[in-house]
């Protein structure tokens, strides 16, 4: 029984196909592997900022406001609840910021930032890209959550609509009458990401229901990670949440009741 002659252009196809096959695999997994490496840092750097959240609740009886108090500086120009933690210098394993706690983060001495900003590298996720020029400065990607609503932030304490996080208002545990397990402490983003310093949106966003759907590449919150976004709850747990989740159901996530 003969055999059809395979030309020469099809057997140089052929033999690619088989050369490139193995390598394209490779890539892939490679690929693969290098994302889950990241989204495991991305895990950690959550457990490490809850595990000092809940340090601060130990010590203060409740969690930090999302901004540090001040008379005449706006929500957007104070420092953010996270260089409150930040100030102790435990959360970046003894290096102090020198923040001064009485002027914006935009504001000699806080800006430029004249901390080692490797010491500060849990503060932004892996597999986020930072903007070009903003490495000093140190993006966050992990915004505290506010609540329902674009003026979260700003509602008093005891509104049905409040998160963990308030301009004006602290949180404690037994606040939270949702239980502490299904209620948002801290959610990725990749959408405007701000200085770490900062307050406002750079570091505690509401869950506006204009904005729906609210997970997702070019969306409020996530896009950093495939099919879903890394979130801390206030019992101290992270856990990826999908992005086909109801946004019904992520809005009752965002609030304490």
């Amino acid at each position: 029984m003969r055999f059809p002659r395979v030309r020469p252009a099809v057997r140089r196809m052929l033999l690619c196909v088989a050369v490139l096959a193995p390598v394209l695999l490779f890539v892939r997994a490679a690929h693969r592997g290098r994302e889950e490496a990241r989204r495991s840092q991305c895990v950690s750097n959550l457990n490490w900022i809850v595990f000092h959240l809940e340090l601060y609740h130990q010590t203060n009886g409740s969690f930090p406001p999302a901004t540090l108090p001040s008379p005449t500086l706006p929500p957007e120009r104070r420092l953010s609840w996270l260089a409150d933690l930040a100030s102790s210098g435990g959360i970046a394993g003894g290096t102090s910021p020198g923040l001064d706690r009485t002027r914006g983060w935009d504001q000699p001495p806080n800006w430029p930032p004249k901390f080692p900003h490797h010491a500060f590298l849990f503060t932004a996720c892996p597999s986020a890209r930072p903007r070009r020029g903003s490495a000093s400065s140190g993006l966050l990607s992990y915004v505290g959550v506010a609540g329902l609503g674009p003026d979260a932030p700003s509602l008093p304490a005891g509104h049905r609509r409040a998160g963990v996080f308030g301009d004006r208002r602290t949180t404690r545990l037994a606040d939270i009458s949702d239980g502490v397990a299904g209620t948002l402490m801290l959610v990725e983003t990749a959408r405007d990401p701000g200085p770490w310093t900062a307050g406002g949106p750079a570091s505690v966003r509401g869950v506006d229901p204009a904005t729906r759907p609210y997970l997702g590449a070019g969306r409020p919150f996530g896009g950093i990670h495939p099919a879903g976004v890394e979130a801390a709850m206030a019992d101290g747990s992270v856990r990826l949440i999908r992005e086909t989740i109801d946004p019904r159901v992520f809005e009752a996530l965002s609030t304490l009741a």
